[in-house]
């Protein structure tokens, strides 16, 4: 693709992934691993990856929030649980 051209696949690139200051530096790091991975291994194993990632995420907000909903309320009617 050209610089007038844009490119109709809305997905990122690794060269654009790795060039972009946003990226966190452990993302670019495991792409400069893989890129010389077969490409299709790779996608499949980073689906997996995220798949257990987003678990884990839902695991850690779900005990935070049992953790938030059990402390009592301040019997002076002051409730620190809506404050966080």
């Amino acid at each position: 693709m050209t610089a007038e051209t844009p490119d109709p696949d809305p997905r990122p690139t690794v060269r654009a992934l790795l060039a972009d200051p946003t990226v966190r530096r452990p993302l670019k790091v495991v792409l400069r691993r893989w890129v010389e991975r077969d490409p299709v291994d790779a996608a499949q194993d980073a689906e997996l990856l995220a798949l257990a990632l987003e678990r884990l995420a839902d695991e850690r907000c779900a005990a935070a929030f049992v953790l938030r909903s059990a402390w009592p309320a301040d019997p002076g009617g002051f409730d620190d649980r809506r404050h966080l």
